[in-house]
């Protein structure tokens, strides 16, 4: 799950860990990157007063349901994005994302995207089979 799901799924009232379940039909292990987790740190201490609000709840969510946290740090500068769509890659994973450009990023490299549609329900952007 990166930084745009996160906010969008908590200002439109998305169960977004719930429907990312859902979604799958299959087990499934909720995770965010490190550098993921610093965006929301960061807006939660100088993003606006509405912004602030979101990302510390954010952060709290995230600690309560103990979502995993990959540690990204070894990919040094790279963008968070970047960083994203490595790890996805690599470990085969799904990605959760809100952010248009890292989705058409993770589509060219075949890796499945999780969005929000019409500001209310997240869908999976193909079928997925194991």
């Amino acid at each position: 799950m990166d930084t745009d799901i996160i906010i969008h799924s908590l200002e439109n009232k998305i169960d977004f860990m719930n429907e990312i379940i859902a979604i799958i039909e299959h087990p499934v292990k909720l995770c965010v990157t490190s550098s993921t987790l610093r965006e929301l740190e960061k807006m939660a201490k100088r993003g606006s007063w509405r912004i602030s609000r979101i990302a510390n709840i954010a952060l709290n969510l995230l600690k309560k349901k103990s979502i995993e946290v990959i540690d990204d740090e070894y990919l040094g500068e790279l963008s968070t994005d970047e960083k994203i769509a490595i790890l996805a890659e690599k470990l085969e994973g799904i990605v959760a994302t809100d952010d248009r450009e890292l989705r058409k990023k993770l589509k060219e490299k075949g890796i499945p995207v999780i969005y929000v549609r019409e500001e209310s329900k997240l869908v999976l952007d193909r079928n997925i089979y194991w």
